[in-house]
């Protein structure tokens, strides 16, 4: 028997967010929250891939073997792995529920193999060249995730490049090894795989979870750069702590981001320039964040918090619960900002270089507690997809 896991950690967007759908930069960071997926594979004759997502239901999924070669398809690949999923959960195509998180995810893998397959091309007109596929062996994929889902912090994004880089091994394009440093070549195809998968959850994707999923640490990213993304190097980082607290609101990004557009649509000279406000700070508090922490850096830092957060809810993405969180920890001493895609998600509030009082903000998570209000104080995580074997 032989056992791997592979994870990939949360993200927070720490400025930027929207803008970024546009064009414009913003600054990510990963988190010490992780998505995991804990491979067995058993040396058993088995027709079927086990899929058992924990966090969604305690019923096993089997996947078909033969669904993952396919490789010569006329169709689209999403489509043609939309409708295997319809066959699969045995609802008509046109009625398959895509807004179903059991459903996306599965498909999401099942396209992902698809995709696998076809970038073996030739080699795999037989099943010799995924000697792990070939019905010998017994394959049970295990999902539990650390990261609360509709919350902006990389919930799908981790997935996708847990998922991509899962199915990358047990295609063979990337042997199974005791050991296995992914280096940025692994780490390119993985975030690109997972950036396409990805949209099957969001239904588009500026590209920026499946990157900073992908490769950790804090990242400038752009959209329409190339290279699409250049790290900050935060001195001390593991003393740097984020606060995030959940409004219990959940929302489809795409959903979000479609509101965004339509204001946009509405009235594109201001929303255009809110847009390139945003610009400014992230290209601003870029500069800060790479510079040894002063308390003068602290207080530029906190202003750009509280103008983000302003642009924000000009934008419409800051809802009521949103702002009284906001101004929860302001009064404690906190400042705080949407992250993510807003209207709901998540609140982080930036604890390092803050001046704040211990016991307040005990109370104020106690209070949290007591209206059912997740939160969490958590670290940087300075990298990305990881791997461990366990044969």
């Amino acid at each position: 028997m032989n056992k791997f896991v592979v994870s990939a950690p949360a993200k927070a967007i720490l400025f930027g967010e929207h803008a970024v759908v546009y064009g414009y930069p913003a600054i990510a960071t990963t988190i010490k929250l992780h998505c995991y997926f804990t491979v067995t594979i058993k040396n058993e004759t088995c027709e079927n891939i086990t899929l058992d997502l924990k966090d969604l239901s305690e019923n096993s999924i089997h996947i078909p073997i033969k669904m993952v070669h396919s490789i010569s398809i006329k169709t689209p690949v999403l489509d043609y792995a939309w409708k295997l999923v319809s066959d699969l959960f045995d609802c008509a195509y046109r009625d398959s529920p895509r807004s179903s998180s059991i459903t996306a995810s599965t498909c999401v893998i099942i396209y992902l193999f698809i995709r696998a397959m076809q970038l073996l091309g030739d080699k795999c007109n037989n099943q010799q060249c995924c000697p792990l596929l070939n019905g010998e062996n017994a394959i049970y994929i295990e999902v539990h995730s650390e990261i609360p889902t509709g919350s902006g912090i990389g919930s799908s994004g981790a997935f996708s490049v847990a998922a991509a880089t899962t199915v990358l091994l047990l295609t063979n394009t990337y042997p199974l090894l005791k050991i296995w440093d992914i280096d940025r070549t692994h780490r390119e195809l993985i975030s690109s795989l997972a950036r396409d998968a990805e949209r099957i959850i969001h239904g588009t994707s500026s590209g920026l979870d499946s990157t900073i999923c992908t490769y950790g640490g804090t990242i400038v990213f752009s959209k329409d750069r190339l290279p699409s993304f250049r790290r900050i190097n935060i001195p001390n980082v593991d003393a740097v702590k984020l606060l995030l607290v959940s409004t219990n609101i959940t929302r489809s990004t795409s959903m979000a981001v479609k509101k965004v557009y339509d204001r946009w649509k509405e009235d594109k000279t201001y929303v255009n320039s809110i847009f390139k406000e945003i610009g400014i700070i992230v290209d601003e508090v870029s500069d800060i964040l790479n510079q040894k922490h002063t308390w003068e850096t602290c207080q530029s830092l906190i202003s750009y918090i509280v103008k983000n957060q302003y642009l924000l809810k000009e934008l419409g993405v800051s809802n009521s619960v949103s702002n009284e969180l906001i101004e929860e920890l302001r009064e404690v001493g906190i400042p705080a900002k949407v992250t993510g895609a807003g209207f709901g998600g998540c609140v982080v509030g930036f604890i390092s270089g803050a001046v704040y009082d211990d016991t307040k903000l005990n109370d104020l998570i106690k209070s949290w507690d007591k209206r059912s209000l997740w939160s969490k104080v958590v670290s940087i995580e300075a990298t990305g997809v990881k791997y461990n074997s366990y044969f």
